[in-house]
């Protein structure tokens, strides 16, 4: 894989060449610090420009001219990363070799150029039909996360924690913020995203980028893009990571609800963790403590030794410092599960795990990054994630994973504090 980047104003563009897949990509994303009372617009914005376009202006109109680009792949996404958001624009499709098709390459860009800048726009709003269309759509998974108590309990207890931080806000927002959302605000909120944010190009696949950019039309867009007087003033990405408060004692929250079964959550602090602890060692004390299925301390602890959940597993937020537990109990069960949970994180904090364990946990998640070596849009996203995010590479986690120590697990374990319990009970 070979990597070359070529800088605009306020922009970049990213070279991966790699000939090791039949399809290739290109995403446009923009980068920039959100409010959490943007996050639910900046949704829909990205399911709006997913379904059409000025010239493609219904879901159809963009299916058929997907088709015709040997049934290319669109889609639109907003992805908040701690305190920035990353507003995708995303195509992949065959590569041109392997097809009879000497304009496929250009057909591609212009079209990814085309929904980009001329959105379904009249009169400085957005079209009613289609926003109508998608209005319903986020109405449906708005009322869809009540049906599911686990992502219920989780935003709760967000909320419960710090209802201020960015951390506790969820991307789809209420059905009340939802009704506030007009086609015209949609297009203030696209025209500040277009002229205010940093811009990065990724092309990854066995594209020839002097193909690219030897274009004359496809450079005249990417400098209509990035190169207006409009642009002059971007506005920097603050940092990822979101400051989550702590507690000198952690917080315990009971609510009822009419689910079947109680559902705990707790949620813990990562308190001043290194790149390293950030990027490997937390994520191995995670397969070790939660998040390795039946291997893990908490599944052998709370449900097979005891008897008293469901499910259980762990998962952690990198970029809003969180780590979080998860369970299905019954209610008279929860006051012993925390009491177990917090045990099993104490044994890890005192060294109470083998180095069987933690060489299993190397494995796994050896295996998992070469796994995603053979995925183009994983490969992709590691990438960005070294440039947007400051992470590390493949091989240099790989390398990193192999110099983790039995010391180095205590140590980030020690690093975990306790905040918010947070129990969404059975009737």
């Amino acid at each position: 894989m070979n990597y070359k980047n070529i800088s605009f104003n306020n922009a970049n563009l990213h070279f991966i060449k790699t000939d090791r897949f039949k399809t290739f990509v290109i995403e446009v994303v923009f980068k920039f610090p959100v409010k959490a009372d943007d996050l639910p617009k900046y949704n829909f914005l990205s399911w709006l420009l997913s379904e059409s376009s000025l010239k493609y202006n219904s879901k159809r109109k963009m299916a058929i001219k997907l088709e015709d680009l040997y049934k290319s792949s669109y889609n639109v996404s907003s992805i908040r990363t701690g305190n920035n958001l990353n507003f995708t624009f995303s195509i992949e499709s065959i590569n041109p070799k392997f097809i009879d098709d000497k304009n496929h390459l250009n057909n591609i860009i212009d079209f990814l150029f085309e929904v980009i800048l001329h959105p379904n726009i009249k009169k400085k709003a957005f079209d009613q039909k289609n926003f109508n269309i998608v209005k319903n759509y986020m109405k449906i998974d708005i009322e869809s996360v009540k049906e599911n108590p686990n992502r219920t309990a989780f935003e709760n207890a967000l909320k419960k924690m710090d209802d201020q931080s960015i951390s506790s806000h969820s991307s789809l927002g209420t059905i009340e913020e939802l009704e506030n959302i007009t086609p015209s605000m949609l297009y203030e909120l696209y025209e500040r995203m277009l002229h205010t944010s940093y811009v990065d190009i990724f092309v990854i696949g066995d594209i020839d980028e002097k193909k690219v950019l030897k274009n004359n039309e496809v450079i005249t867009r990417l400098f209509n893009l990035v190169n207006d007087d409009k642009r002059k003033d971007c506005i920097q990405p603050v940092s990822n990571f979101v400051n989550n408060k702590e507690v000198n004692k952690p917080k315990y929250y009971e609510e009822t609800s009419n689910y079947l079964q109680s559902q705990l959550v707790m949620l813990y602090n990562t308190v001043n963790l290194t790149k390293k602890e950030q990027d490997v060692a937390l994520l191995l004390f995670n397969y070790i403590f939660g998040s390795g299925g039946l291997n893990s301390k908490l599944y052998s602890s709370v449900r097979e030794q005891h008897g008293y959940c469901y499910q259980i597993n762990s998962s952690y937020y990198k970029f809003d410092n969180i780590l979080r537990v998860s369970s299905s109990l019954k209610k008279e069960n929860a006051k012993h599960a925390i009491e177990l949970i917090n045990r099993s994180l104490k044994e890890m904090q005192d060294g109470n795990f083998t180095e069987d364990e933690l060489k299993d946990a190397k494995q796994n998640m050896i295996l998992a990054i070469n796994y995603n070596k053979n995925n183009i849009n994983s490969l992709l996203s590691n990438v960005e994630s070294q440039i947007l995010h400051d992470g590390i590479s493949i091989e240099e986690k790989i390398e990193t994973v192999a110099t983790v120590s039995k010391e180095d697990i205590i140590k980030v374990a020690n690093k975990i504090k306790e905040n918010t319990n947070y129990l969404l009970c059975e009737e």
